[in-house]
């Protein structure tokens, strides 16, 4: 006797398709943000500002080319733009061999961004689609974790690598090999199951979704302190003098408490509701920025990881699926692409905005900033809460 009937199965081939070819690809993606790039700008003579302008510049297009994109996965399948993303990345990864200079860096970050763009939406709106509503928030739990996996995995590599003399090539061209992988895997998936919408591919009609803008708000204040962390976490420990290794445990710890926390996160909001999951992951990333900020010592290095990764397990999830909650099928794929230009302004913002006030006050004054931001998101959602009289109303 089966918990759940033949059309609420979670893990079915198309599932692993899609969870393969995303851990693939932000495999890909990690492996020269965290901690390669901030390292390879400071290596060709860059400053922290210079760190933080390449660090956020995939956003700028990312941002720019999202409503075409949530566009494009609606009208013409999201299986298509998954397999185009990941030609995008396996043409960018080498080209950071021979982009040595900050303006090349800066624009190659930009193309990087468009792949980057149309990779994480169609991804998440093409796994979303295989969700049964009852078990919505446990997919997209299990879902993140394959990206969770890459996030912990794919800095470990690139610093045990540097760490060990190999040249910042074979790390890119190792970033490529993985980019491969999500064209494999996705070849022989089917298209996952949804309605296509009728109209061209155009920026100013259905820009973005308004049903979306509400957690995506909330997402931005979330995604601020991801920017100024995995931006600047490498260029902060060495000041310190922990050593590149100390990042890779970082990022590493981070990734197994995010991986743990997710395989929860998702029931806890699917049983008790988003908010359950929101509020106090919210205050769980305010209190980790708190951590950082101090920085006394390694040891409180890698808490702030696990902290930090308790709350974004538990805000991440909750908010996508509040997110699908509130749109209909058609228009998945618009609002998926309204949901991740929030996280990539938030990145963005945290990049440059952060590293800016590193360059005036230091890395405790930008953390501690940081934290501030999703500390204003939780007023926010308090206030969105009241307004609406309840949790149950901003999903209708």
């Amino acid at each position: 006797m089966t918990l759940f009937g033949a059309d609420e199965r979670i893990f079915t081939r198309d599932f692993l398709c899609i969870w393969v070819a995303s851990y693939a690809g932000f495999f890909s993606f990690y492996l020269i943000q965290q901690p390669t790039l901030p390292l390879y700008v400071e290596h060709l003579g860059g400053s922290a500002t210079a760190i933080g302008w390449v660090g956020g510049a995939f956003s700028v297009t990312a941002i720019l080319f999202r409503p075409l994109v949530g566009r494009a996965v609606d009208v013409v399948g999201r299986r298509l733009v998954v397999l185009t993303s990941g030609l995008f990345f396996v043409v960018c990864a080498p080209l950071y061999s021979v982009a040595t200079t900050i303006p090349l860096l800066i624009l190659l970050r930009m193309v990087h961004g468009i792949g980057m763009a149309m990779f994480s939406t169609s991804t998440i709106t093409y796994a979303t689609d295989l969700a049964p509503r009852v078990r919505r928030g446990e997919l997209v739990g299990y879902f993140g974790i394959g990206n969770n996996l890459a996030l912990g995995l794919a800095p470990l590599a690139a610093s045990l690598l540097l760490s060990a003399g190999v040249a910042y090539d074979t790390v890119f061209f190792i970033a490529c090999g993985m980019a491969v992988i999500v064209i494999a895997v996705m070849l022989p998936a089917a298209e996952s199951p949804h309605q296509r919408m009728r109209g061209g591919l155009t920026w100013f009609s259905g820009l973005l979704s308004k049903r979306a803008l509400a957690p995506a708000g909330l997402l931005l204040t979330v995604s601020y302190t991801y920017g100024t962390l995995s931006t600047f976490v490498a260029v902060s420990a060495a000041q310190e003098g922990f050593g590149k290794s100390s990042v890779a445990w970082f990022w590493l710890i981070y990734a197994v408490s995010l991986i743990t926390v997710r395989l929860l996160s998702g029931r806890l909001a699917d049983r008790f509701g988003r908010s359950a999951a929101i509020g106090p992951g919210l205050l769980v990333i305010v209190a980790a920025m708190a951590v950082v900020a101090t920085l006394p010592g390694l040891t409180w290095l890698l808490s702030s990881a696990a902290l930090y990764a308790a709350g974004f397990g538990l805000v991440y999830p909750a908010l996508l699926a509040l997110t699908v909650d509130r749109v209909g099928m058609t228009g998945r794929g618009t609002a998926m692409a309204t949901f991740s230009v929030a996280f990539d302004v938030g990145i963005g913002l945290g990049a440059v905005v952060g590293g800016l006030i590193f360059s005036i006050l230091g890395y405790r004054a930008m953390y501690a900033i940081s934290g501030l931001v999703p500390l204003a998101g939780l007023v926010m959602y308090c206030a969105m809460l009241q307004r609406h009289r309840g949790a149950k109303a901003l999903v209708q």
